[in-house]
């Protein structure tokens, strides 16, 4: 999982863009947000969960959106892993990570 942007505004006010990518089917799920705060990321990341069935874990860099209290008691209480890599580091978050 991963956050793209800040973008051009849409029409909307989207900027960014919550990308989450399943490690063995490679299925992209993409959120439009207009801001990447962690509320937004959590509002927008819960329903997307269980849509094929429940994650058992999350891989992430350690972006304030993700790493976060919020965030944590959401996958403490859903029984969800989360791992957290480095930044910038594609070998291990590159499924989503854009170059820059």
């Amino acid at each position: 999982m991963d956050l793209i942007g800040p973008l051009k505004k849409t029409l909307k006010d989207h900027q960014y863009v919550l990308t989450v990518t399943d490690l063995f089917t490679k299925w992209v799920i993409a959120v439009p947000l207009k801001f990447a705060s962690s509320t937004e990321v959590a509002e927008a990341l819960v329903p997307k969960l269980c849509t094929f069935g429940m994650v058992r874990k999350i891989i992430t860099d350690r972006g304030r959106a993700f790493v976060n209290e919020l965030n944590a008691h959401i996958f403490t209480a859903l029984n969800i892993k989360h791992a957290i890599t480095s930044a910038y580091h594609p070998q291990s978050n590159g499924q989503v990570s854009v170059p820059s």
